[in-house]
């Protein structure tokens, strides 16, 4: 996994790999970061023409990645964050 940010520093871009499972997640709504300083919680990035940023399921073993928006520019370089996919979670994951 990993974490950058992208888009003059609005977008959170994160890396995976699938699981076995494909797909962990029920919805959108199960899909966010946590900036580990501030307790502020950030949703997967939803944009109208395209719909929730976030890879398909059935993907199994490939990369994946999701798009979250730095709303307020809170999180930047060096920032730890918790990343949570549905029932999985890495906490202190590196803002690159």
């Amino acid at each position: 996994m990993g974490c950058f940010l992208t888009a003059r520093e609005n977008i959170i871009s994160i890396s995976f790999r699938i699981n076995r499972k494909g797909c962990t997640a029920r919805g959108p709504h199960e899909i966010y970061a946590l900036d580990e300083a501030t307790g502020v919680k950030f949703p997967v990035l939803g944009l109208p023409k395209l719909g929730k940023m976030a890879t398909p399921r059935g993907r199994r073993g490939q990369y994946g990645y999701i798009q979250i928006a730095n709303i307020g520019h809170v999180v930047s370089r060096g920032s730890k964050i918790n990343v949570v996919i549905g029932d999985f979670e890495a906490k202190k994951v590196a803002v690159v």
